[in-house]
C-alpha cells in the first residue's frame, strides 16, 4: 500500500477515535442521569418510603382490534400482578413474586416462565426499579445526544446484572425524565423488540408517574392510557395470592 496514503489514513483514524473520546467526555455520566430522574420525578425520600402502587385504566391494540381495561398493582419487595381484560377476548393476566414469575390466559393457558423469560419479567416489573437502579444494572453508559420527538435527549446503554440483552432509555436533556425505552422480551416464539415512549407525567405522593405509555410490541401499536394511580394504599390480602393454575404448576 502506498506509505503516505497508510499515514494518511492512519491519521484520520486517530483523529475520529479522539473526536469521539472528547465527544464521550462532554456527555454527563449514566450515573448522574439516572440519579437526576430519581431527584426531578420526586426524590429520594419519596422513592425509598414507596411501598405499593396501584395502576387502573385501559388499554387499546388498534391493529388488532381490541379495547380493554387494565390494573395493575405492584409492592415491596418484589410482588406484582397485572391484569388485562378485553371484552370477547378474555382475561391476560401476569405475575411475580418470591423469585417466580407466571402468565395465565386463554391462548397459552397457565404458564410458569423459566429461563430468559424469567429473567426478563422478573426485571421488568421488578418493584421500585428506577430508585433501585445500581441493584438492576451492572453497567451503565451514556451513548449520545439524539432528538426523540424533536426533543433533544440522552441515550443510555443499561447493562443488566442478569446477563440478558441490554436495555436502552432516552432521557430528556432538559426535564430529566425518560421518554422512550426499548428493550428485548424473549417469548417462546422468539425474541420480540419492545418500544415505550412514557408520557403525560403526574404527580401522585410527591412521585411523578406517567399516565400514557405509547408502545410498539414487534409489529403490534399499544396504547396504555391511566385513569388512577395510588401509592401506598391498603392492598387486600389476597392481592398476590397464585391463581389455582398456577398453583397446580408450582407443585
Amino acid at each position: 500500500m502506498n506509505r503516505p496514503l497508510t499515514a494518511f489514513a492512519a491519521l484520520l483514524a486517530a483523529a475520529a477515535t479522539a473526536a469521539s473520546g472528547t465527544l464521550q467526555q462532554q456527555l454527563p455520566s449514566a450515573e448522574s442521569i439516572l440519579d437526576r430522574y430519581i431527584e426531578v420525578s420526586g426524590g429520594k425520600a419519596a422513592y425509598a418510603n414507596l411501598k405499593n402502587l396501584s395502576l387502573t385504566g385501559k388499554i387499546e391494540m388498534p391493529d388488532a382490534g381490541l379495547s380493554g381495561t387494565l390494573t395493575a398493582v405492584s409492592a415491596e419487595p418484589d410482588f406484582s400482578r397485572t391484569t388485562v381484560e378485553f371484552p370477547g377476548a378474555g382475561r391476560f393476566e401476569t405475575g411475580t413474586g418470591a423469585g417466580r414469575a407466571w402468565q395465565l390466559n386463554p391462548v397459552q393457558g397457565a404458564r410458569l416462565l423459566t429461563g430468559a423469560e424469567l429473567k426478563r419479567t422478573l426485571r421488568l416489573y421488578r418493584f421500585n426499579a428506577a430508585f433501585n437502579w445500581r441493584g438492576v444494572y451492572s453497567k451503565v453508559v451514556t451513548e449520545a445526544e439524539e432528538d426523540v420527538a424533536g426533543k433533544p435527549c440522552y441515550r443510555l446503554r443499561l447493562t443488566a446484572k442478569d446477563g440478558e440483552a441490554p436495555d436502552t432509555a432516552w432521557y430528556d436533556k432538559q426535564s430529566g425524565l425518560v421518554v422512550k425505552t426499548r428493550l428485548t422480551l424473549p417469548t417462546e416464539q422468539g425474541d420480540v423488540t419492545m418500544e415505550s415512549e412514557p408520557g403525560d407525567y403526574r404527580d401522585v405522593g410527591g412521585i411523578k408517574f406517567p399516565f400514557s405509555i405509547s408502545q410498539k410490541v414487534g409489529p403490534q401499536s399499544v396504547k396504555v392510557t391511566f385513569g388512577e394511580a395510588r401509592i401506598n394504599s391498603e392492598l387486600p390480602a389476597s392481592v398476590f395470592d397464585l391463581p389455582e393454575a398456577i398453583q397446580k404448576l408450582v407443585k
